[in-house]
């Protein structure tokens, strides 16, 4: 007699193995939805990693121009200083020339 009420009781109806199908698909769609979504993110990851990739290549590039400029001033700085301190050390020498005359 258990046998026989285990039997009945653990058959499932059309109805509710359409529900548990129903439930399944559900959830596999949910699932299919959550996995879109990642691969949407996983593109845009990709895409934001290019543009940031080319962004800082970019600054590197921009980077070494300004070294290559601040090279070159400061050639012509040491020069136009170097320049400077030969007037300034002539001035000082007249100066004293014309204070020893």
């Amino acid at each position: 007699m258990f046998m026989v009420g285990t039997v009945f009781t653990g058959r499932q109806t059309a109805a509710e193995k359409e529900q548990a199908d129903q439930d399944r698909l559900e959830a596999a769609q949910a699932t299919l939805d959550a996995a879109a979504d990642k691969l949407a993110t996983a593109e845009e990851w990709r895409a934001f990693k290019t543009e940031s990739e080319e962004k800082i290549n970019d600054i590197e590039i921009r980077i070494a121009e300004l070294k290559e400029k601040m090279k070159i001033l400061a050639r012509y700085w040491m020069g136009y200083t170097l320049n400077g301190l030969k007037r300034w050390n002539k001035n000082r020498d007249l100066r004293t020339k014309m204070a020893n005359y």
